[in-house]
């Protein structure tokens, strides 16, 4: 007769298999993945609603600022608030009659030369309207601005020297065909970089060639007149995403990305222009006297445009 202690001396003298244990090991650490995973994304939702609270804290503050002195402090290019946070006159000076500390997005790293989180902050129209930028770790960037701020558009670092954004995709010119705005062309590399100031170097177009956004001395935007030297021209953008000025074929001549006076709404020769939204898209139509309408947009059955990338 079998007696119960044997039975359980048996069972236990047993133990596991192999694959038993392998499959005990995969179990246990397939929980020990999700349980990780959860807590990360747990902890950047945290971060995130942090950041959105200081965020707000902040739009409160400027707009005590505001009305004070009729104006926000001044920075004309995106630059993040951390880094002024001991700067004489700087926006942490600045602000800290209504905001004393001056807050630091949870990830925001001093000694990196390019932060991908900070508290990212820039004004146009000499201070009358400002816009923040955060990026979140999930979901989409969160963004604050002023009254007639929320067109002012965030390039990105997008490894540029001093910010910007590469441009990608295409426009397309009725006579001439496509225009690539990055990538790699015959001849060499190409490709169109967005900063806060406008477009500079090249795009390409086989029947174009090269067409140069800004020339050697940068500022003048006619292609002529006041611009004796001929290359002092280039594509300007007005903080809100309207561009306007010249770009140079090297075959075919000049490109002008608005009319004089233009509203930007269409093709007729008073109101053509190029804009871009706060999302880096490109609309709207440029004009060249050798080629005619350019597009940046598609319209169906067609799919092509330009937009804003981080990445050549």
């Amino acid at each position: 007769m079998i007696s119960i202690k044997n039975v359980q001396r048996t069972i236990l003298n047993k133990g596991f298999t192999l694959i038993e244990l392998l499959v005990v090991i995969s179990i246990i650490s397939l929980i020990s993945s999700i349980v990780l995973v959860s807590v990360k994304d747990t902890r950047a939702k945290a971060r995130d609603a942090k950041r959105m609270m200081e965020v707000d804290t902040l739009s409160t503050a400027l707009g005590l600022y505001f009305v004070d002195k009729e104006r926000y402090p001044e920075q004309e290019s995106w630059g993040c608030i951390e880094e002024t946070i001991g700067e004489p006159g700087g926006f942490a000076e600045k602000i800290s009659t209504y905001l004393p500390a001056i807050p630091k997005d949870p990830l925001y790293k001093p000694d990196e030369p390019e932060h991908e989180y900070c508290y990212l902050y820039k004004t146009i129209d000499g201070g009358k309207e400002y816009k923040i930028h955060v990026n979140l770790e999930k979901g989409a960037d969160y963004k604050v601005y002023s009254s007639g701020g929320g067109g002012i558009t965030y390039y990105g670092q997008g490894g540029i020297p001093g910010g910007g954004a590469y441009l990608t995709g295409f426009a397309w010119g009725e006579g001439i065909g496509w225009i690539h705005f990055g990538g790699t062309g015959a001849g060499g590399v190409y490709g169109v970089i967005a900063l806060d100031s406008g477009l500079i170097d090249y795009a390409w177009g086989e029947q174009l060639g090269y067409i140069r956004m800004r020339g050697e001395e940068g500022s003048c935007i006619q292609p002529g007149g006041n611009c004796p030297l001929g290359y002092r021209y280039g594509v300007i953008n007005d903080g809100m995403g309207k561009l306007s000025g010249y770009a140079f074929s090297e075959r075919l001549g000049w490109i002008k990305f608005a009319a004089d006076g233009s509203n930007y709404s269409n093709t007729s020769p008073s109101n053509y222009g190029v804009y871009m939204d706060a999302d880096g898209n490109f609309y709207g139509f440029a004009w060249g006297e050798n080629i005619g309408w350019i597009h940046f947009k598609n319209t169906a059955p067609f799919s092509y445009g330009v937009t804003l990338s981080q990445s050549p």
